[in-house]
């Protein structure tokens, strides 16, 4: 009766029940409870009750005190098992009528609803989860906008703000819960233009960017560049019209400032290019009148040949030689002058006029040549600080096949003898510069050339020639040894090579000075 009850019950409602005694074993009246078992008890094993049900480990004391009738009942919830699919099951213990030692295990089923409340409580968490996202990416797209330095809000058709970033709110001297609901013609003064472009938008979708002139919150008047676009919501009637603000007061400020300058700067062109031209054709002037002043031909006797090279740094160089001939000797005269252009050009004038009316006597005292010079510089207060020059003689001895040069050096490189067997040396001594004591004296020396020897005169581009890592010829010993490389047949072979060994000695970098190299050669 009681297995017959039992199934009833159990079919109807899902419940069943069996026995506990003192020694908490179990005996179950139904086969079917076998479901409920952990590790497949045998239901008609007389088992304890932790094998049976581990879930009450720990509360064995409380079962015995409802088996012994000292308590009415224990309930153990939501017990799950998944030996033959997922099943929710309540424990119930209940003290009973079978005596004492003994009491009574419900099992009651709860396997649907529990599936059901699961089920609710995941459809619930989607639609959590769901709301969650939706907060975390309006979230998302506010610090966006925030972080956008022009001024951003969008509005419905009806043109209600609907938002605004905080560029806007800065922008229109308001706070965002003063903006929202409200028509952006209340919000904004002289805001007509922000409304520009709505009616196509609303009819053609799209974009839309122009310039306007607009007044922001604070009453400034700022120029601007609009961009607007309109946005459908999901049903296509509801719109969104998104506009930005781009602020280029600044920008059209700045550009009208670079307007004024670009004016300004094309008449200063316009007037420095007229001072070029005019400068240019001084130059050109100036340039005609030292190609005068530069002499191209030279005396040649049968006891001396002369040639010159010449390469000037400026279109009008700063160096001036000049080569006259006596009865009896061949006048020189050398120098270089601290400036070039126009300048370079009066003072080469005045050295020639010089050189050419002096007396012819005086090149044969080279001292007292220059020592006149350095008086005459003196006394007409010239515009150069000052200047090296050598000035001399070369003396013709009929009676042998020697020459013999005379000369005084104020401040000027020394000039350079090259034997016929390739030795080289420099002769004579140095004095102060011209232009720098008004007293200055002068030494005169004296250097034998034979037949077959050269004689050099030169300015300091050649010793002055610098490489690119600093190094320099210099005065010195390097500089005799070009001279000895660069020994020729002819006077104008061994010069060209001299001129080329300082090229290959500068590689790459450019002249820095003027070049002139005067040679001479003993027959």
């Amino acid at each position: 009766m009681e297995k017959g009850l039992n199934s009833i019950i159990s079919t109807r409602f899902g419940i069943f029940y069996a026995v506990i005694n003192s020694s908490l074993h179990v005996k179950f009246p139904d086969d079917r409870l076998v479901e409920y078992l952990e590790n497949g008890a045998d239901p008609d094993g007389n088992i304890p009750l932790h094998e049976i049900f581990p879930e009450i480990i720990g509360i064995e004391n409380d079962i015995m005190e409802v088996v012994r009738g000292e308590r009415d009942s224990i309930t153990i919830k939501r017990i799950n098992r998944t030996t033959s699919g997922e099943i929710y099951f309540n424990l119930h213990f209940f003290s009973g009528t079978l005596g004492t030692g003994y009491s009574y295990i419900v099992v009651e089923d709860i396997t649907e609803s529990s599936i059901n409340f699961r089920e609710a409580q995941q459809k619930r968490n989607e639609v959590i989860i769901k709301n969650l996202e939706l907060v975390k990416r309006e979230e998302f797209v506010t610090t966006i906008l925030d972080t956008i330095p022009d001024p951003i809000f969008y509005r419905d058709a009806a043109g209600r703000c609907l938002g605004c970033n905080r560029a806007f709110e800065v922008f229109a001297a308001r706070k965002k819960d003063e903006i929202i609901g409200r028509e952006i013609g209340i919000i904004l003064k002289k805001s007509s233009d922000l409304l520009l472009y709505d009616d196509e938008l609303k009819n053609t979708g799209g974009t839309r960017r122009y310039e306007t002139g607009i007044a922001d919150g604070y009453g400034s008047e700022r120029h601007v560049i609009i961009n607007k676009s309109l946005f459908f919501g999901p049903d296509r009637k509801n719109s969104v019209i998104v506009s930005a603000i781009v602020d280029i007061t600044e920008r059209k400020r700045m550009e009208e400032q670079l307007k004024l300058m670009m004016n300004e700067l094309e008449r200063s062109e316009r007037a420095l290019s007229e001072k070029i031209n005019i400068m240019e054709n001084n130059l050109l002037i100036a340039r005609r009148a030292v190609d005068t002043l530069i002499q191209k031909e030279f005396p040649e006797t049968d006891k001396l040949q002369i040639e010159c090279r010449y390469l000037p740094l400026e279109q009008i160089g700063g160096d001036f030689y000049s080569v006259i001939p006596f009865e009896g000797f061949t006048g020189v005269f050398v120098c270089d002058i601290t400036g070039h252009g126009v300048a370079s050009a009066l003072f080469l004038s005045l050295m020639k006029y010089f050189t050419e009316n002096v007396a012819g006597e005086l090149w044969t005292d080279p001292s007292e040549y220059l020592s006149l010079i350095n008086r005459e510089y003196f006394r007409g207060n010239s515009m150069f600080y000052f200047f090296s020059a050598i000035a001399g003689a070369i003396v013709y001895d009929n009676l042998s096949s020697t020459l013999e040069f005379r000369f005084a050096n104020g401040g000027h490189p020394h000039p350079v003898v090259l034997k016929k067997n390739g030795a080289a040396f420099f002769p004579g001594g140095n004095d102060a510069v011209i232009g720098l004591f008004e007293e200055q004296k002068f030494e005169e020396y004296r250097v034998c050339i034979e037949s077959g020897d050269m004689l050099f005169l030169y300015t300091d581009g050649i010793p002055s020639t610098y490489r690119e890592d600093g190094s320099i010829i210099g005065f010195d010993e390097p500089l005799l040894e070009i001279f000895r490389k660069s020994r020729r047949e002819t006077l104008l072979e061994t010069m060209n090579a001299v001129i080329n060994e300082v090229e290959l000695y500068r590689g790459e970098k450019k002249q820095e000075d003027d070049i002139l190299l005067l040679g001479f050669y003993c027959k």
